[in-house]
């Protein structure tokens, strides 16, 4: 089978100018039996055409473009170039998930994060999972580590029931117990403190590493995630507290900082392994 982009070069050879040919997508990502791709705008007209080409092709049952993302969210932007349905079910890190990518986003660049996590719980942990989104944290952790309990929190009803189907699809139900809620304000209702705090949304903010201090035990691990320049994730790695310090305003133990992907031009998702100071063990 000829590659992707050989592929549709051909396929567009007669309709697309030599100019055009060159800003042709070079690769695509597969959620289950959904391919989702990128244009450039100056390929948008050719969308329609461009979809059915690569589902009668590759045999999906629908392909989408991403579009972009709204905030705050996370939503993805999408539209349906050639079938109709955007669910799906799929495999990662022997785990299962069921998606509408028209609803939510699925980062394939984060894939080695939430492994890497799964390897970090201790058995009989009690995790907290704010921003929970379908289960993108929690359900790996559910399957693959031992923890004692995770309690997932999202603002999004549609996230919430998404996480709730995955729970059952990975028989997890003992262990993840999801919750509707503003992961900003998780302090004024939950009553107990966690061994381990996921702070996953992007771009990040103090006020979000201020709700998982107030929720983390005094030797408790965070992992805070956040965007940042270039320069600023290099001036991190230098001297990571001092850049917390500067940056938040938390004097904090840092054990482990790393590039999780790029986010954008000169950007970098980052993401920080915290354990609380001494000074801060009053939260």
């Amino acid at each position: 089978m000829k590659k992707f982009r050989e592929f549709l070069r051909e396929k567009l050879s007669s309709v697309l100018s030599p100019e055009e040919l060159e800003l042709l997508p070079k690769g695509y990502q597969m959620l289950g039996n959904i391919m989702l791709l990128r244009l450039h705008p100056k390929l948008r007209k050719y969308g329609k055409l461009i979809g059915r080409l690569l589902k009668e092709r590759y045999r999906v049952k629908s392909v989408c473009l991403i579009e972009g993302v709204y905030t705050p969210k996370r939503s993805p932007k999408v539209e349906v170039l050639a079938g109709s349905s955007t669910r799906t079910r799929f495999r990662e890190n022997r785990c299962v998930f069921e998606i509408d990518v028209r609803e939510f986003m699925w980062a394939k660049g984060n894939v080695g994060e939430r492994l890497r996590i799964t390897r970090l719980v201790k058995d009989g942990e009690e995790v907290l999972d704010l921003f929970a989104g379908i289960g993108y944290f929690s359900i790996p952790i559910a399957k693959l580590s031992n923890p004692k309990l995770i309690v997932a929190i999202d603002i999004n009803p549609k996230a919430v029931r998404y996480l709730k189907k995955n729970i059952k699809l990975n028989n997890v139900e003992r262990k993840v117990f999801p919750l509707v809620g503003n992961s900003l304000l998780a302090s004024n209702f939950l009553r107990k403190k966690f061994d381990r705090v996921l702070l996953g949304i992007l771009p990040s903010a103090g006020e979000v590493l201020e709700v998982g201090l107030k929720l983390c035990k005094g030797r408790g691990t965070l992992h805070f995630h956040c965007v940042l320049s270039k320069g600023g994730f290099e001036e991190a790695k230098r001297s990571p507290s001092d850049f917390l310090k500067k940056k938040f305003g938390k004097e904090l133990g840092v054990i482990g900082l790393r590039k999780v992907k790029g986010f954008g031009p000169n950007q970098i998702h980052a993401v920080f392994d915290l354990v609380k100071s001494r000074v801060l063990e009053d939260y």
